[in-house]
C-alpha cells in the first residue's frame, strides 16, 4: 500500500522579504552618516619620514583658505600658470618637481581637492602632504 504525499511546492517564501528588507533598513541607518558639514579631519602622524630634496616648491592652505606658493598669495585660478611659471625659471622638469603642500584640517576637501587638480595641471606628478607629527 502506497501513502500519497502531495507534492510540496519549493520556492521562494514571500515572508521572508519582510526579513531582508528590515535588516537592510537598519543596515543602512547603521552606516551612513548623517553629517554632512564636508570636513575632513586629518589625523595627525604616528611615524613622519623628512623628505631630501634640495629645493622643493612650498604651498600652503592656510586656515582663513588663502593659497600661498613659497609666501607669494596666488588665487585658485591662477596656481597652475605660477606652478608652471616657478618650474620653468628654476629650471625643473614638472616630472621631477617635488611640491611640498600643507593644508589646514579646518579645509573643507574639495578645497583640497581643488588645489590637487591645479598641481596636477601644471604636471607636478611628486606631492609630499605635510601633517603634523603626533607627540611620541
Amino acid at each position: 500500500m502506497r501513502i500519497s504525499v502531495p507534492d510540496r511546492r519549493r520556492g521562494f517564501s514571500p515572508a521572508s522579504m519582510s526579513d531582508i528588507a528590515f535588516l537592510l533598513i537598519i543596515f543602512l541607518l547603521v552606516t551612513v552618516s548623517i553629517d554632512d558639514s564636508g570636513e575632513i579631519k586629518l589625523p595627525k602622524f604616528r611615524y613622519a619620514k623628512e623628505s631630501v630634496v634640495e629645493e622643493p616648491i612650498a604651498l600652503s592652505l592656510d586656515p582663513a583658505g588663502i593659497l600661498l606658493l613659497e609666501g607669494r598669495e596666488v588665487p585658485l585660478e591662477g596656481l597652475e600658470p605660477a606652478l608652471r611659471a616657478r618650474l620653468r625659471t628654476a629650471g625643473i622638469a614638472p616630472e621631477q618637481a617635488i611640491l611640498h603642500l600643507q593644508a589646514d584640517e579646518a579645509r573643507p576637501f574639495k578645497q583640497v581637492n581643488d588645489v590637487l587638480a591645479a598641481i596636477d595641471g601644471a604636471g607636478v606628478k611628486r606631492i609630499v602632504l605635510i601633517a603634523e607629527q603626533r607627540e611620541q
